[in-house]
């Protein structure tokens, strides 16, 4: 067998680890401070990696980095000026001081029973807990911390009132905070599935610097503790497991600052905890991230302290629970930010409810309760999920309209209805404007299961224009329809009929259709059908462009005018005489069904 060669490199791999006490003060790298109970005292003159120690003297530490397994601090042990790494993977004990206060010193401790009854943290050193297990956290006062570890199950728990001067880092662990105060000066990052978590009410966490929680990271407070910021917070996730607010008071005070969210979807966070906003402006939302805020507290969600509070929406959804308003009692609310990204308001009623305001952001009902406005109402959007009755009010949405499925836009009185956006009436949505108001649509009407026979979707009789901007009148579910009892106009726009998708849409206009000048067009695309049952002629001002495999009914049961152009398929009948006002041509099938008749009028309907 050939032998293994003796070396000190061998001797060193294979050595147990060894035990030194310090016999007197000065540097670490010193010989002259160690005893130990090292074999070979010629090669090996100071702690090695694995190795246990014992500090009864002042020793300077000045070594790039080592790691030892059992540290003991009776005398004293301090960091020289330099980014010097310690790491003791047993236990760090210390009855006596320890001195991280020169440089920007890192002390990693991997073990659980861990004391010191002398730190001096100084403004940059760092200690690391990274215990691959559950681990109790000192209660210091640190420079900087940070938290490791390989699973969001691993907890880190304080042991007492802590403080941190510089900044918190999470990772791959949670820290509890439990029943003791802590304060972090600095930036707080919680990431890497870390976790922020306190089971507690009693003990403030106090946050001075930025808060940052990221995606699959958690923040859970559902010992229902109080929280202050000072200078914003931002988190990843939503409400799905790893968001809980707890129901404590959350205030923000000292500096402006912002909430946001970095999370990528509309979905909301729900804060059960009261807001309290100490005399500075707190702004929802920045120019990057939206944050979509469910205010579920029983009383008012968000109020200031002061007449200095401020609330200002500037990309952000508000939905609230409470009949209040927040910054009811102290302070101001600004919802209506001119420039502001993409924010609105939203009503989640459990009873009915005559809409405070007047003008929104955006605006969203839901609940089982009524609103109702008390005078005009100005939205740059709306979203229906529940019921909403106009009276005679003005609706102005510079956006769009949305009415839910299940849900009811109600308009017993006259009025205006402008739409900036498109308008969406989804499927079993209810829509009854029997005020009949004037309509005015600037990006396309969208019907669900609006048929010629459902009673769910009436457009009452007032005037309907479609202006501004060219766009469609669609459907999202096969087969849909609606009658157009309305006079309808375009007013120097192209409007085009389309399905959804690949859904068809069947439009009756028992009203007058027409264009406003010369530049109005009514565009039928293939498969869609548009009948027309008013004896006025389709669109006598502008153009009626009816596309190939486009179906075109007149079916007036009485005396009707016909277009002339080009049709794909067209079908005269229910009665009277249709009458043409110019040449007709159809490229795909004509049909004259009795008791229709057809007159001329002297001009040519060819059919190839």
């Amino acid at each position: 067998m050939e032998a293994t060669p003796v070396n000190n490199e061998n001797v060193f791999l294979c050595r147990k680890a060894n035990v030194w006490y310090t016999m007197a003060d000065g540097d670490w790298y010193n010989p002259k401070v160690w005893a130990g109970n090292v074999l070979d005292k010629k090669q090996i003159t100071m702690p090695q990696p694995g190795d246990t120690v014992f500090i009864n003297h002042q020793i300077t530490y000045s070594i790039g980095a080592l790691g030892l397994n059992h540290v003991f601090i009776n005398g004293s042990l301090v960091f020289g000026n330099g980014n010097y790494s310690l790491t003791v993977n047993g236990n760090l004990q210390g009855t006596g001081k320890l001195d991280m206060g020169n440089g920007a010193g890192t002390l990693t401790l991997n073990g659980y029973n861990n004391y010191l009854h002398n730190f001096v943290a100084g403004s940059t050193s760092t200690i690391i807990y990274a215990e691959p297990y559950d681990q109790p956290i000192m209660p210091l006062t640190y420079a900087n911390l940070s938290i490791i570890g390989n699973s969001s199950s691993i907890s880190k728990y304080l042991t007492g009132d802590t403080m941190i001067n510089g900044n918190l880092q999470v990772n791959g662990a949670s820290l509890q905070l439990g029943a003791y105060n802590s304060t972090v000066n600095g930036a707080t990052n919680v990431q890497f599935n870390g976790g922020m978590l306190k089971n507690a009410a009693k003990g403030l966490a106090l946050f001075a610097g930025n808060v940052f929680i990221a995606v699959n990271s958690s923040w859970n407070f559902s010992g229902n503790g109080n929280v202050e910021f000072r200078n914003g917070w931002s988190w990843g996730n939503d409400d799905y497991g790893y968001f809980y607010t707890g129901t404590g008071t959350y205030t923000f005070s000292t500096n402006d600052q912002t909430i946001s969210r970095t999370y990528p979807y509309v979905v909301q966070s729900t804060f059960k905890c009261t807001v309290k906003i100490a005399g500075i402006t707190l702004t929802l939302g920045d120019a990057a991230n939206q944050v979509f805020l469910l205010l579920n507290n029983g009383s008012n969600g968000i109020d200031g302290t002061n007449a200095n509070s401020k609330l200002v929406q500037y990309n952000a959804i508000v939905v609230q629970t409470s009949l209040t308003m927040p910054m009811a009692n102290f302070g101001s609310y600004n919802y209506f930010v001119q420039g502001a990204v993409n924010s609105a308001i939203g009503f989640n009623l459990s009873t009915n409810y005559t809409l405070p305001n007047l003008q929104y952001p955006g605006l969203i009902l839901a609940g089982a309760g009524k609103a109702s406005a008390q005078a005009n109402l100005v939205c740059n959007g709306l979203a229906v999920y529940s019921f909403l009755e106009m009276g005679s009010y003005h609706l102005t949405s510079t956006q769009g309209l949305y009415v839910a499925i299940g849900a009811t836009l109600s308009k017993t009185g006259p009025g205006n209805l402008l739409c900036g956006g498109q308008a969406i009436i989804e499927n079993n949505a209810n829509v009854s404007l029997s005020g009949n108001p004037s309509m005015e649509f600037r990006n396309g009407l969208r019907f669900g299961n609006a048929g010629l026979s459902d009673p769910r979707v009436d457009l009452g009789t007032g005037p309907i224009s479609f202006s501004t901007n060219n766009q469609v009148i669609e459907s999202s579910y096969p087969g849909s329809a609606y009658n157009f009892r309305n006079n309808v106009s375009i007013n120097g726009i192209v409007l085009t009929l389309q399905g959804f998708n690949t859904t068809a849409i069947d439009l009756l206009f028992t009203g007058s259709l027409n264009g406003t000048n010369a530049a109005s067009n009514l565009v039928i695309n293939a498969a869609q059908i548009a009948r027309f049952a008013n004896a006025i002629a389709p669109m006598q001002n502008g153009s009626l462009i009816a596309n190939a495999g486009s179906n075109v009914y007149y079916q007036l049961n009485g005396n009707q005018d016909v277009k002339a152009g080009n049709y794909g398929n067209l079908t005269l009948s229910a009665g009277g005489v249709k009458r043409l006002l110019g040449n007709v041509w159809v490229k795909n099938t004509y049909a004259l069904l009795a008791p229709a008749t057809l007159n001329t009028n002297g001009f040519n309907l060819t059919n190839p």
